[in-house]
């Protein structure tokens, strides 16, 4: 069984399945994220990214896996730290009878599994929080409500520990039963809590990796993928982030644009806010102004240089959709959802438009005289624009869902939803030329590049980071592995 050989980390993400096994005295948690397993012991994590991964199963001591070709194989569990990894191809895949608890109550939903502790039954469901009761006479004693939010797939029980395999991530309770052993207490550990999220949007900057989700914003070390610093509320639905100098304007779905100053990345904070009626969907920062996508309030236009009064200008408003914005010195460039494109002047006026996009319009980019732009099902369409402002389309890039772009020199990366990143070389826009594939763990929104790395948002799969590795090639446009 082959791992990707570009394959570099894993962020966050969230957790489909956990057990815990001990192993030479240690504790080792294992999880699977979406199309991978993950395993955790003391402060060391792996993940092995298994693409084709349909069922694993924890047995003497190894971890079985079962692929989508029906091939077997198996990892001995204390190996999966070493340098050496091995897969054992088997002949069959254990099966494990678990006994199912039925108990006769009022359920607040379905639950996900009834666990037992002490003299307790221990309810745990999907969204709705826990429940707890006595066996003796099945009353309830209590409920407990996860903080932030959840979505519990799965839920293991260990040495006075429940494991919960979550949306956001590994969650883990601890138990403690009350002196008269008449009450059973949960505290939440937040040990394992500094990756959970649910990534959308990705920026580099310097030594920092920067990445948004559903809580906020979250700063890792880009030498070793640490977590650095966070800033996390109910509130912010994080869709974009766009970085200058030392901040971060966070594009909120739910409010408009929070500012982060960032020049202490493990303690970064608050410092400014826009509030746009409808939110704000993307943001692209150009000169001293940020122009940001509304929504259905239209494009919007702040001056920067006084984040204590910051003065929003709405240049257009006709109540269609905008939802992704560029800009450069001569041209503000609109994704306008199922209007097409439009584009802007420096003067700010509209001066071309093009509505018959085969799909809803997301991001919009440019190189030179070369529009590019993501049109979910309907692909990337690509476009040339003329000495009198006119779009004429030139090419189309057939994909799955395509959500987001990036070009960088002559290479163009598509984050194509269940398809993963797509990258093309566009050296002959007329004539893009397909380079390589990276597939999605879950469903790829954002996608970001610099000189080292490929970095792709892929929702509950987290963040996934690939090598960029460059070789020489005959034809121009192959010379990317």
């Amino acid at each position: 069984m082959e791992i990707n050989p570009f394959f570099k980390s894993k962020i966050g993400g969230s957790w489909h399945k956990v057990e815990v096994i001990r192993v030479e005295s240690k504790d080792v948690i294992i999880g699977s994220k979406s199309r991978g397993i993950i395993c955790i012991k003391d402060e060391q994590e792996k993940f092995l990214p298994i693409y084709n991964l349909e069922e694993w199963i924890v047995e003497n001591k190894k971890i079985y896996l079962k692929l989508s070709n029906n091939k077997i194989f198996s990892v001995k569990i204390d190996k999966l730290f070493g340098d050496n990894l091995e897969f054992t191809l088997e002949s069959e895949f254990p099966k494990k009878i678990e006994d199912k608890v039925e108990l006769q109550i009022k359920y607040l939903e379905a639950p996900v599994n009834i666990l037992s502790s002490h003299d307790f039954w221990i309810v745990i469901y999907p969204q709705k929080g826990i429940d707890i009761f006595r066996k003796s006479n099945l009353n309830k004693i209590s409920h407990f409500v996860l903080p932030v939010y959840c979505y519990i797939d799965n839920a293991f029980i260990c040495n006075n520990k429940i494991f919960l395999a979550d949306v956001l991530g590994l969650r883990i309770l601890n138990l403690k039963v009350g002196a008269t052993s008449d009450l059973l207490q949960i505290e939440l550990d937040e040990t394992h809590a500094k990756n959970r999220g649910w990534p959308k949007d990705i920026a580099v900057k310097d030594n920092l990796i920067l990445v948004t989700d559903v809580l906020g914003i979250k700063i890792y070390d880009k030498k070793n993928f640490e977590l650095l610093g966070k800033i996390e509320s109910t509130k912010n639905r994080v869709a974009k982030v766009v970085v200058k100098n030392q901040l971060a304007f966070l594009s909120c779905e739910a409010f408009g644009v929070k500012i982060v100053d960032i020049s202490n990345p493990i303690m970064p904070r608050l410092c400014g806010a826009i509030f746009l009626p409808k939110g704000c969907w993307d943001a692209y920062i150009a000169g001293s102004y940020i122009y940001l996508a509304g929504y259905t309030e239209g494009l919007f236009r702040a001056e920067l240089s006084n984040l204590r009064d910051i003065k929003v200008e709405n240049i257009f408003n006709s109540g269609e959709e905008v939802i992704g914005v560029y800009a450069t010195s001569d041209y503000i460039l609109t994704a306008c959802s199922y209007s097409g494109i439009k584009i802007f002047n420096s003067n700010l006026k509209l001066i071309t438009e093009y509505k018959d996009t085969s799909g809803r319009c997301w991001t919009v980019r440019k190189k030179n005289g070369t529009i590019f732009a993501a049109c979910g099902k309907g692909g990337v369409e690509i476009f040339q624009i003329d000495n009198v402002n006119k779009l004429k389309k030139i090419a189309k890039i057939e994909t799955e869902e395509a959500r987001d772009l990036i070009v960088e020199d002559d290479y163009l990366y598509i984050a194509d939803g269940q398809n993963g990143v797509l990258i093309y070389n566009i050296t002959n826009p007329w004539s893009p030329q397909f380079i390589r594939h990276f597939p999605s763990a879950a469903f790829t929104r954002g996608v970001m590049v610099d000189k080292d790395y490929i970095y792709k948002a892929d929702g509950d799969g987290g963040v996934e980071i690939y090598k960029k590795i460059f070789v020489k090639r005959k034809k121009p446009y192959s010379n990317l592995s």
